[in-house]
């Protein structure tokens, strides 16, 4: 049997930097909340066997999310970091093993589905999985309270995006071996443990709207889409 690929979307956190009365991935922006812009681009895919919705509890808005496509599901077990829940939400999957868990940030919302076919076709024959990544274009600088204490070679610097794919077996092992409050995602956790992660490259568009000012940026993007 072929293994599946999943798609996981954490969907419990309370978007404290980005402020406002509701979680950013509910905010509307070009006619559709950014949670429903990134559904959309996932829901097509053939490769993509499923999708869970990992929420808290008590969120008044997930449920109306499960109409989009019958390969929707939500567990409203959402836990206090980003890790718990990516966790609790493994948990609940009755899966293999070797079957792949695409974990993506709901605030990414302009993904291009080609991005996410790359990414599937260069990791499927791999045993550990890896990441989607952009390199740095900026000069970096290391601080220390203000100060400045070094510059890094920005050849080997990448910036993390998602989705991230790992095999089941290996990220549910790497999310239960250490302190999940560690870790900021889930290629952390995996590294941890010594897997090789790979990097797929990416490209700057696919952006994360983290502050209210990413709005701006991810309706131009969002625009030029169609």
């Amino acid at each position: 049997m072929a293994d599946k690929f999943i798609l996981l979307i954490p969907c419990a956190g309370s978007s404290v930097r980005f402020g406002g009365n509701i979680p950013k991935q509910y905010v509307t922006i070009a006619g559709k909340t950014i949670l429903e812009h990134t559904l959309n681009v996932f829901i097509p895919l053939e490769q993509i066997h499923s999708i869970l919705l990992v929420s808290t509890i008590n969120d008044p808005y997930i449920n109306s999310y499960k109409n989009l496509s019958d390969k929707i599901s939500i567990k409203k077990v959402g836990g206090k970091t980003r890790a718990e829940t990516v966790l609790n939400g493994l948990n609940s999957l009755n899966c293999s093993d070797d079957d792949w868990i695409l974990v993506h940030d709901a605030a990414r919302c302009c993904i291009k589905s080609e991005i996410i076919k790359k990414m599937i076709d260069e990791l499927m024959f791999d045993e550990v999985g890896g990441i989607l990544a952009v390199g740095a274009t900026d000069t970096i600088k290391k601080v220390d309270n203000g100060i400045i204490t070094g510059t890094l070679k920005r050849g080997n610097i990448y910036l993390a995006q998602t989705p991230q794919m790992f095999r089941y077996g290996i990220l549910k092992k790497s999310l239960n071996n250490k302190q999940l409050t560690e870790f900021t995602d889930e290629a952390s956790a995996v590294e941890k443990l010594g897997y090789l992660v790979k990097i797929v490259q990416s490209n700057t568009a696919n952006i994360k709207v983290t502050y209210p000012i990413d709005l701006l940026f991810a309706e131009v993007l969002l625009s030029n889409k169609h």
